[in-house]
């Protein structure tokens, strides 16, 4: 007879005990062999005298919500049109890592022999030689827009699309080229640039195409929507040095766009800095929740007339006043005890000030400095007032949500990216530099993912994917006579958490 386990009770707990049935020759008669498992956790044994080694505790809690978007948006499926079983492992197991424990592929292993990323995907170890490979393998197929085209049609996402554009390149070192593009040609030619596609109607992302050099990028995202292949979309650019032609194009075309210009942007500077609340009020609104003031105008690009809208944070601006007016009474103050000599008094200007120099003037015909009340007033509406330009049906709320929206994907994906790179730092990544970013955008986009299904289940005070894995990040799995997940008994919040991703996975 095969063996059984038997439930004994003593002194109130309940304890496992495995029972063997046998035939005794000396008497003819069936005895039965008594073991003792453990006590009962759950209907499994654990013992007290077990206490698990190193190596037999595995993370879990942190990877169940990345778990589930996988199982939920279907990746391995989407990613298996594409990639082998173990490139699309291996693919979902460093996305995961980059979201939650970024590491160096030398260390990857580390991280991933401490988890239970093993039994949920399994079929790929990240050794260093795999994952390098596996970026070359990404980085030299044209294969990433096939992935996109899948995941939407296995996940039936609408047809809507809105086809954003993210840099990512660190264009702070151009910013006082910013308004009418950057013109370092030759030293941006070689930057990557990404086509992210972004359903509005959910608020997901669904898919993205990378070239290696940007101006293609720019020449394809036109051949794109001149050839209709993406219907029912609208582009989002973002700005940069391309952008003064890109919008005469697109207004030359008659195509669908939002975008946010620099507010030195010839025909955009004139309405940002000019426009007076006084003289004209403008149009109390809400966005963000917070009170705005909007004004709509139309900027001449070309000799084509463009819509566009002005939003003013009332807000922003008392923030942007006090710290402004402050720094600038800190060099006004720093003026005044160097100034000895007036007829040096400019050049003592432009030493003190800097950039600054602008907001500060001698006084007529006396010693002395005074602040550029023109040029002030001008600064605090620029970076109080944010701007857009459009062609199509879009209301204020569309046009800077959207934007908003852009900008936070960019931002996090330049994030991720510029991680990478300083992970893989001493290695030749020319040439694996796509599969780098492909890995990121995985990342950014099922942390997109996980943000939605926490704001639907409005968990208002997880904010970010940190505060989510705090919340889970004890629940271990033990792998002791059998796999058992610790703590035996969750937490009323962590059991609502894990209701909104699918509950405990199997183990």
């Amino acid at each position: 007879m095969k063996p059984f386990t038997r439930i004994k009770k003593i002194k109130g707990n309940e304890y496992l005990y495995e029972i063997t049935p046998y035939l005794d020759e000396s008497t003819g008669k069936w005895k039965q062999k008594s073991r003792y498992l453990g006590k009962n956790v759950a209907g499994e044994p654990v013992r007290r005298a077990s206490i698990p080694k190193t190596g037999q505790v595995y993370d879990l809690g942190q990877y169940i919500p990345i778990y589930w978007v996988i199982r939920e948006y279907k990746f391995l499926e989407a990613l298996l049109c594409s990639f082998s079983p173990e490139e699309v492992a291996l693919l979902l197991i460093v996305a995961t890592n980059r979201i939650t424990l970024p590491c160096s592929p030398r260390h990857m292993q580390t991280w991933f022999s401490g988890t239970w990323l093993k039994k949920l995907i399994p079929g790929a170890e990240p050794d260093p030689a795999s994952v390098f490979n596996l970026l070359s393998v990404v980085s030299n197929r044209s294969v990433i827009g096939l992935f996109s085209r899948m995941i939407s049609m296995i996940n039936d996402f609408s047809e809507n699309r809105i086809i954003m554009s993210g840099r990512i390149t660190d264009f702070s070192q151009f910013e006082k080229t910013r308004g009418s593009g950057y013109p370092f040609k030759d030293l941006l030619e070689g930057d990557l640039g990404i086509r992210m596609f972004y359903d509005p109607g959910p608020g997901i992302l669904t898919g993205c195409e990378i070239t290696d050099i940007r101006r293609n990028f720019i020449d394809e995202s036109l051949s794109i929507i001149s050839s209709g292949r993406v219907p029912g979309s609208s582009l989002l650019p973002n700005w940069d040095y391309f952008s003064p032609v890109l919008i005469q194009n697109l207004v030359t075309m008659g195509y669908p766009f939002i975008i946010r210009p620099d507010s030195n942007y010839e025909p955009v500077s004139r309405e940002i800095l000019e426009w007076d609340e006084n003289k004209s009020p403008g149009i109390e609104c809400i966005y963000d929740g917070e009170h705005c003031i909007l004004k709509d105008f139309i900027a001449m690009v070309g000799y084509t007339p463009v819509r566009g809208y002005i939003l003013h944070h009332p807000k922003k601006e008392l923030a942007i006043r006090h710290v402004f007016e402050k720094n600038l009474q800190n060099i006004h103050d720093m003026i005044l005890q160097a100034e000895n000599d007036p007829d040096t008094l400019d050049d003592l200007i432009r030493e003190v000030a800097g950039v600054q120099n602008e907001f500060f003037i001698r006084k007529p015909q006396k010693s002395g400095v005074i602040r550029n009340k023109e040029m002030i007033t001008r600064e605090i509406r620029r970076l109080s007032r944010s701007c857009v330009l459009y062609l199509g049906d879009f209301s204020y709320q569309d046009c800077f949500s959207l934007t908003d929206t852009r900008w936070k994907i960019e931002r996090d994906l330049f994030s991720l990216y510029k991680e990478f790179k300083r992970d893989l730092s001493g290695h030749q990544i020319e040439r694996i530099k796509i599969g780098i970013l492909f890995i990121c955008f995985l990342s950014v986009m099922i942390k997109g993912l996980i943000m939605k299904r926490i704001e639907q289940a409005k968990f208002d005070d997880i904010t970010s994917i940190d505060a989510l894995m705090a919340e889970l990040i004890h629940i271990r799995v033990v792998k002791s006579y059998q796999p058992v997940i610790v703590p035996a008994k969750l937490t009323r919040r962590q059991k609502t958490i894990l209701s909104y991703f699918g509950g405990l996975p199997s183990v």
